[in-house]
This record gives C-alpha cells, sequence and structure tokens, in this order.
C-alpha cells in the first residue's frame, strides 16, 4: 500500500511533532489510550470502520526516527473475537509548494473479521484513516511550552499565593482590636460608674424601654 497526502504546514514542524509519542497518540483517528499508561502513549483500543463494520482492536504502535523519515509498527487483536492485525508503515516528508507531502507505504496483514472483508474495502478505509491522521498532524502545535501560572508570578519567597494577613496580627493589629471593641450604637455604651455620675442620687422615674421615650 502506498499513499500520498498534503498537509500546510512545514516539514521540520511535523517533525517535531511525530518525534513525540504523546501527541502523535492524539493524531490517531479511533485510539482510545490506556487510563494507566503502563504499556505507553500509543497503547489502548483502536476503533476500526471497514466496509460498514466497526472492529475494535486493542494493542499498540510504535514510532521510531528512521533516515529522515519514521517507521511505525503496530499490533492488535480483537477485542471481541480471535482476530489480529500486523502493521507496518514508513513514513517520509517531502517539502512542498506552502506545505510538506507525507508519503506513506507498507503493510499490513490481518486474520479474523477484518480478512473476511474485501481488499477494496480494507484499502478504502486505511487510506481514510492515513489521511485523518496527517489532517491531525498538521493541526497539532509543534511545540508545547508550559506557561507559568499567572497566581503565583511575582509571589515572594515562602509566600501563599493570594494569601491575606491573619485578623489581628501583624503591623496595625493594635487599631483592628480597638475598633472591635468599639460600641456600634449610643445603645451600647458603658454607663460610667454611680460613684462618677454626679445625678446618680437624683430619683428618676423609670422607663420600660430606651426605646419607649417619645421622641
Amino acid at each position: 500500500m502506498e499513499h500520498e497526502v498534503f498537509v500546510p504546514v512545514p516539514a521540520e514542524s511535523l517533525r517535531r511533532v511525530l518525534a513525540d509519542p504523546a501527541r502523535v497518540a492524539r493524531c490517531v483517528p479511533g485510539l482510545q489510550q490506556d487510563a494507566d499508561g503502563e504499556s505507553g502513549p500509543l497503547s489502548g483500543r483502536l476503533k476500526v470502520r471497514v466496509g460498514g463494520h466497526t472492529i475494535t482492536y486493542r494493542g499498540a504502535l510504535r514510532i521510531t526516527a528512521q533516515d529522515g523519515g519514521f517507521a511505525v509498527e503496530g499490533e492488535g487483536t480483537e477485542a471481541r473475537g480471535p482476530g489480529s492485525v500486523k502493521l507496518s508503515l514508513t513514513v517520509r516528508l517531502a517539502e512542498s509548494d506552502g506545505g510538506t507531502t507525507l508519503h506513506f507505504a507498507g503493510t499490513a496483514r490481518g486474520e479474523g473479521r477484518i480478512a473476511e472483508l474485501d481488499d477494496a474495502s480494507a484499502l478504502a478505509a486505511a487510506e481514510r484513516i492515513l489521511e485523518r491522521f496527517a489532517d491531525r498532524l498538521g493541526a497539532e502545535p509543534a511545540d508545547e511550552a508550559v506557561a507559568e501560572p499567572e497566581s503565583v508570578r511575582g509571589e515572594e519567597p515562602g509566600e501563599e499565593p493570594g494569601e491575606e494577613p491573619e485578623e489581628g496580627s501583624g503591623e496595625g493589629s493594635g487599631d483592628a482590636r480597638a475598633d472591635d471593641t468599639a460600641p456600634s450604637t449610643v445603645f451600647e455604651t458603658e454607663v460610667p460608674p454611680p460613684s462618677l455620675d454626679v445625678l446618680a442620687e437624683a430619683e428618676f422615674e423609670p422607663l420600660d424601654s430606651p426605646l419607649d421615650t417619645p421622641l
């Protein structure tokens, strides 16, 4: 099998993406990666649609740089059945006007459900996967820089981002305590001791409540 796909992206940018298995995994159509990641970023379940049928394989892909291009090796077994498939593919990049032409060449051997389908359907499905893969490669950023979180920029060493000083501590804590103890209304004002009140001996009619005093 041989197939070519044009991508409007410089070849060097595509090479950087192909050299990163984690980003390659995002470009493989139908790939659902293993949650634990123990088998590598290119392992998991791959759904392939061929001639109106959908076949799910469990397996892994390996991609390595080779002679200015890349070699892809993959194998998988049917998730529901005894069938299996093996893939051997080379990817070469050629500079073109306005972008890069990707040359795919290789072979695939399958047993089980894939072997029961006609060759034309299998070839059409393979070419469709390669075209979608190439389109995603072109859309994938060539470089992924990790931005420093805004919340930690400009912070002093040992200071937690956004941390406010504790109430009642540090400079100005005396003013804060004074404000806390200040009465909020005239009815909360403490009455001086009788010994300081010159009118302490005077007799007044008691009132039921300060609020009952007529205005």
